[in-house]
C-alpha cells in the first residue's frame, strides 16, 4: 500500500462513522417518535371509547326517562364494552359486512353473559345472609 492510499483510508474512515452515527442516531429517534406517537393514539382512542360507552348510558337514561314507563338499563360497564370492542374493530379496519355481523352476535353473548351474572348477583344479595342463625337463636330462647 502507498502512502498516498493509507492516508485517504485514513482521513475517509472519520467520515464514514460520522455519516454511519448519524444514520443510525435519526433511525432511534424515528423508532421512537413513532413508537410514542402510536401510544399516544392508543390512548386517546382509548380515552374517547370510554367517553363515548358513558354519553350512550346517559342517553339511555334519557330516552327511558321520555319514554315515562319502565325500563331495563344494563350497566354502564356494557357500554363502555360495547364501545371500546367497536373502537378495537374500527382500528384494525374489520369494517365489512360479515365483520359487524360478528361483532354484533360477540356484543350479544357478552351482553347475555354479563347481564345472567348480575342478576345473579342481585339475588344473592337479597337473601338473608342469617336467617339460618336467626331461627335457630328464636329457637333456643
Amino acid at each position: 500500500m502507498t502512502p498516498e492510499t493509507t492516508e485517504l483510508i485514513n482521513s475517509i474512515i472519520p467520515v464514514l462513522s460520522v455519516i454511519l452515527g448519524t444514520i443510525v442516531g435519526v433511525a432511534g429517534t424515528i423508532t421512537v417518535t413513532y413508537i410514542n406517537k402510536r401510544s399516544e393514539e392508543r390512548k386517546h382512542l382509548s380515552s374517547l371509547s370510554f367517553n363515548a360507552g358513558i354519553e350512550n348510558f346517559k342517553e339511555s337514561i334519557n330516552l327511558a326517562i321520555a319514554q315515562k314507563r319502565k325500563a331495563s338499563i344494563l350497566p354502564l360497564e356494557l357500554y363502555i364494552l360495547n364501545m371500546k370492542y367497536l373502537t378495537e374493530r374500527i382500528q384494525k379496519r374489520d369494517i365489512g359486512k360479515d365483520e359487524l355481523k360478528k361483532f354484533v352476535i360477540e356484543k350479544k353473548q357478552i351482553i347475555d353473559d354479563l347481564t345472567a351474572t348480575i342478576i345473579e348477583i342481585d339475588k344473592k344479595s337479597k337473601k338473608p345472609n342469617n336467617a339460618k342463625g336467626a331461627d335457630a337463636k328464636a329457637s333456643a330462647l
